[in-house]
């Protein structure tokens, strides 16, 4: 996200969508009662001298109040119109703004809180920019990842029968060097070794090790550039299952720490696996859900404090506000806290758990449990991290008036 000015003296910041993190983000910020400047097309009625009328499509910028937000491969912002810089756009009518990747938008809150500005900072964080990409393998299945800052989406799949080898099996020995040709195509069509931290190729040792030396000879065969500058960032790596466990087996590997130090989502795993452990070892010393949470700073002992992004926007305002508060005076106290996105399997976890956990200094029995006033049965199917966008709907059904 390019920042091209933070929050001014009027409330009011500005920046350009440049991927789907970004926008992504932008869905995060977004609060209803909020106001929204960008871009858009609007229906514009000329009357002629004559008395007839022409109705036109025009771009206009215009601002709104929002009332609703819809996020799907863009997000439609709902709201009525406040201000337009066309004087025959009327004001108080209904629109609907569509932000998409490359637009530019200026968005006014009255008041942004440490949540929101901890997103701002990170998404113009070009050190968290560039993709983690895992190929798991197993048998004839293959599919590439590509983890972001925000998400895990499946890019592509690849199947092939490959019939197991019986002594000498040159219908085996085929269709193995038609699955490797495929995954080369694949990787040649998807990635870009300058956009990515490293190309993880996950599965048993004898697959990763046979599909790694493929390439490399067919790159040599091929000249192909791409491929050979970037055989250095091609790393191997163990999996339990290839493809149904290989993206937390991938960013719960210890040994990937030096290569994987600048990936969000790897760090984030890690902050999870590290909760999960401690709970482990002792269930007095984690708390788990706000209430938990507020008892456990009244005596001083929250020593990391993980919060879905996903949790600020289902719970109520004031709640948020208390959220909000929260982490100000935790920071002041250089208490860790980590923001996980609700589009990983890290930020999943923590939605099951209540949106809201944290790692104490020392034990500490919380007897009354929360009763997971924010989510209930909040389960990682619900978000499609693996593939598509799902459609998140925020802010009541209006009627509007600009088609």
């Amino acid at each position: 996200m390019k920042i091209i000015y933070e929050v001014n003296s009027d409330n009011v910041s500005k920046f350009e969508i440049e991927d789907e993190d970004d926008l992504f983000i932008f869905y995060q910020l977004l609060d209803l009662g909020c106001e929204v400047t960008g871009q858009t097309t609007r229906k514009v009625t000329q009357t002629a001298k004559t008395g007839s009328t022409v109705t036109n499509k025009v771009k206009v910028v215009i601002r709104i109040k929002v009332e609703r937000i819809e996020y799907g491969t863009t997000i439609a912002i709902s709201g009525l119109i406040l201000h337009c810089n066309n004087p025959k756009v009327q004001t108080g009518r209904y629109h609907t703004l569509h932000v998409a990747i490359g637009d530019t938008i200026s968005l006014y809150k009255a008041h942004w809180d440490e949540m929101d500005l901890t997103r701002m900072h990170e998404a113009a964080n070009e050190t968290f920019k560039s993709h983690l990409v895992i190929l798991g393998l197993d048998g004839g299945i293959a599919k590439l990842w590509f983890i972001s800052n925000t998400s895990v989406r499946e890019k592509e799949s690849i199947e092939v029968n490959i019939p197991k080898r019986k002594n000498i099996n040159f219908k085996h020995d085929t269709q193995t060097e038609k699955f490797y040709n495929q995954i080369y195509d694949m990787i040649v069509k998807n990635v870009n070794f300058d956009d990515i931290i490293a190309l993880v190729v996950a599965g048993n040792f004898t697959e990763r090790n046979a599909l790694i030396k493929s390439l490399i000879n067919t790159a040599k065969r091929m000249k192909n550039p791409q491929i050979q500058s970037g055989i250095e960032h091609i790393i191997p790596a163990s999996a339990t299952n290839g493809i149904l466990f290989v993206v937390r087996d991938v960013l719960s590997d210890p040994n990937l720490s030096n290569i994987l130090d600048d990936c969000k989502s790897y760090k984030d795993m890690n902050c999870i696996n590290k909760f999960n452990e401690t709970m482990l070892k002792s269930e007095h010393l984690v708390a788990i859900g706000y209430e938990d949470i507020i008892k456990a700073n009244e005596v001083n002992a929250l020593k990391e404090l993980y919060i879905a992004d996903e949790l600020t926007k289902i719970c109520t305002v004031e709640r948020r506000l208390e959220i909000s508060r929260l982490i100000e005076e935790l920071r002041q106290k250089n208490t860790s806290i980590r923001m996980l996105s609700s589009k990983t399997e890290a930020g999943c976890e923590v939605m099951r758990l209540g949106g809201i956990v944290a790692i104490l200094r020392y034990e500490l029995n919380l007897e009354d449990e929360d009763e997971g006033e924010f989510v209930e049965d909040y389960n990682s199917e619900d978000v499609d991290w693996f593939g598509t966008n799902v459609p998140q709907s925020i802010g009541d059904v209006i009627d509007v008036d600009d088609d």
